[in-house]
Formats: structure tokens, sequence, C-alpha cells
């Protein structure tokens, strides 16, 4: 059984820098909600990256490499877009208009194997508390994964907006 992990930064003897994924447009733009309380939790998702190669890859693991202060990361979660009624970009927990990310079945602790020339329909999403205004943008979405029994890691963009309601 394959657990959800972060990725290490890559070393010499490390991941190798990979290529093969493509974030579409949730790697060119800023989602956010200027409309967030302190305490509340949130669902932010990863970009569902499509295998831009024609040879399969398995996606192994990811980390969110920027969280600044007011934010507390929770965890990761695989889910479905089938399940989640399409792709959610981000949630708050409890939202009646949202699907519940928490009561969604995990996929994260199997491995996800995207074909060639192909998307998943399974994407990541980081759980993240708010503890105080949050300075700065979430940001860098590492992939972690194999493709011909080669491990990679792979950055991309993900800029999330998460700013506490004044007032």
């Amino acid at each position: 059984m394959l657990t959800l992990s972060g990725c290490a930064d890559t070393a010499a003897d490390g991941p190798e820098a990979g290529h093969a994924l493509s974030g579409g447009n949730r790697s060119n733009g800023t989602v956010g909600s200027d409309h967030v309380k302190v305490g509340e939790e949130w669902w932010v998702a990863f970009p569902n990256v499509s295998n831009t190669t024609d040879r399969p890859v398995t996606l192994t693991g990811v980390k969110l490499l920027r969280v600044p202060s007011g934010a507390k990361l929770l965890g990761y979660k695989a889910v479905s877009s089938v399940e989640s009624e399409g792709e959610v970009l981000m949630a708050r927990q409890g939202d009646r208009d949202m699907p519940d990310i928490a009561g969604l079945k995990d996929y994260s602790r199997a491995p996800i194997t995207l074909k060639g020339g192909g998307y998943g329909d399974i994407y990541y999403l980081a759980h993240l508390k708010v503890t105080g205004p949050i300075e700065g943008d979430l940001d860098g979405c590492r992939f972690a994964y194999e493709q011909d029994g080669v491990a990679y890691t792979q950055t991309l963009a993900c800029d999330t907006a998460l700013r506490v309601e004044k007032g």
C-alpha cells in the first residue's frame, strides 16, 4: 500500500527534475477568497495534471511548497472529480454549497497512474486551517511521480490567495 507523502527537494542522489506533467489552466492564474475567517478550514486544489508524454506516469505524492503564516497545513487528499461533481478549486469545510471534501474517498493511499497523453479523474487538495491573517499566497505544487522506473519531482504554479475578512 502506498501512502501519500511530501516530496523532498531534489538533491544529487534524489529524484530527477521531471517535465512530463502539465497543470493546464490552474497553473496560469490565481484563485482565492477575501472572505476567510480565523478558525475556518479550507481545501485548496492542486492542478489536475495531465501526462504530456506517450508513456504512463504514476503519481506518488504531492507537497505544497509555500504555506504563509496565518495558514496551517493539515494534510493532503486525492479525490475523484466524478465524486466531487467536478474539480473543486477551493472550498470552505462545511460550506453547504460545496461538496464535502472531508467525506469523500481518499485515493492517495494507492498510486495514481496517468496514461500517456491523458488526464486522470483524480486530483489532489491541500487541507488548511486559518490561524490568523494570511501573509502571502499559497504556491508551488510539487508532484512526485515515477516513469519508466525513474523517480521524478516537478513543481507547477498553483497560486491561491486566502485573505482574512476585515471587519
